[in-house]
């Protein structure tokens, strides 16, 4: 049985076009409910077109969600690269080096050296998304961090290819950065993955349509997996999600 449905997205400060983390906990909420336990997929209305959930078959508990790959674009221009390591120095206190760096949708994809300790690092958000300290001669009020004044996007993402404790068959563990949206650091950002899984897939040669193990680090973490369909540009991922709390709001 299939249902339809309308979704936006809201973070504290602003609206977004997609959001992962909400579509899986509104399917899953969904999906439990009595009314639409009988339900096998699911077609959101959103900002970034139809996005389709369904249950993974086994019992697992797990929701898949099908979503747009985001196209990426090598950053190579010397100054660019050395203003994206220079940000994220700061931010890591100095021990970490940039292998490559891509811009995919409103993402900084900054691929650092698999030796660096992401899931443990004391990463500063300060340098990677608030606005940059002012130049009282020429700019005293600025207001938009270098992601955003340098490269026109919102958001970082830093992620080495290394497995975790956590989750020993993971093959990268992001961290993800979002400018001036209330929340400086997204704990589990599927959105982000639409760009992992396709760079990923390139970098480490894992065939397309091969399940890749992820698991998004810090203080909150989540496990993904996913499956990046290139032939028809779309990232599956899939994750579980738990209903904890029921309640009624009168309008």
């Amino acid at each position: 049985m299939l249902r339809y449905y309308g979704l936006l997205w809201f973070r504290p400060t602003i609206k977004i076009a997609l959001c992962g983390h909400a579509t899986l906990a509104s399917a899953r909420v969904i999906f439990s409910t009595p009314e639409d336990q009988q339900a096998d997929r699911l077609e959101f209305d959103t900002l970034s077109g139809t996005l389709v959930a369904k249950e993974v078959p086994g019992g697992s508990g797990k929701i898949e969600l099908d979503f747009p790959a985001s196209a990426l674009e090598e950053l190579t221009a010397a100054d660019k690269l050395a203003q994206v390591s220079e940000v994220v120095y700061a931010a890591a206190g100095g021990c970490v080096s940039i292998r490559a760096v891509r811009k995919a949708g409103l993402f900084l994809v900054a691929e650092v050296d698999p030796g660096f300790d992401l899931e443990v690092a004391a990463v500063d958000d300060g340098p990677l998304v608030r606005p940059a300290a002012p130049n009282k001669k020429d700019s005293p009020r600025v207001t938009s961090s270098l992601i955003q004044s340098k490269f026109q996007l919102g958001a970082i993402i830093l992620t080495p290819s290394r497995p975790t404790s956590f989750r020993p068959g993971a093959r990268f563990v992001p961290r993800v950065f979002i400018v001036q949206s209330g929340v400086p650091e997204d704990r589990v950002c599927r959105s982000a993955h639409c760009a992992l899984a396709p760079y990923w897939n390139r970098v480490l040669d894992i065939p397309p349509d091969e399940v890749i193990e992820a698991r998004q680090v810090g203080k909150r973490s989540g496990d993904l997996d996913l499956i990046w369909e290139q032939e028809n540009g779309r990232v599956r991922i899939q994750g579980s999600a738990v209903v904890t709390m029921r309640g009624e709001l009168d309008l």
